[in-house]
């Protein structure tokens, strides 16, 4: 078999095999888009370790923003129509594991239910 033939795709259900499901710590991207500063909170809480102060947090952030930020204020690439429907589509059946396995909505984006 060629190397790619032999990989095996790990989802969390695979890891909720392993570990309790108050183990597994799962993020949405744009949860911490949103709201990076509670985001990290929850992180923190989950992992049961000293929040960082607001104002740091909020340092390294800004910090984060700066050190990512495109040239010229340059607006990210345009994703076309075809692709994004095209991901969704491939993503749909593991999107609907996912909201099944967690228990919440939240996880199927904004495809339809």
């Amino acid at each position: 078999k060629q190397w790619y033939q032999r990989r095996v795709p790990i989802t969390p259900g695979d890891y909720m095999k392993v570990f309790p499901k108050n183990q597994i710590y799962i993020l949405q991207m744009e949860e911490r888009i949103r709201d990076p500063i509670t985001t990290y909170n929850n992180l923190c809480d989950f992992l049961e370790i000293p929040r960082f102060p607001d104002d740091e947090l909020q340092t390294i952030l800004e910090q984060h923003k700066i050190k990512n930020a495109m040239s010229n204020n340059k607006k990210l690439p345009y994703v076309l129509t075809e692709t994004t429907e095209l991901l969704e589509k491939f993503f749909k059946p593991y999107l609907r594991d996912l909201v099944d396995l967690l228990g919440d909505e939240k996880w199927y984006w904004n495809l339809p239910h």
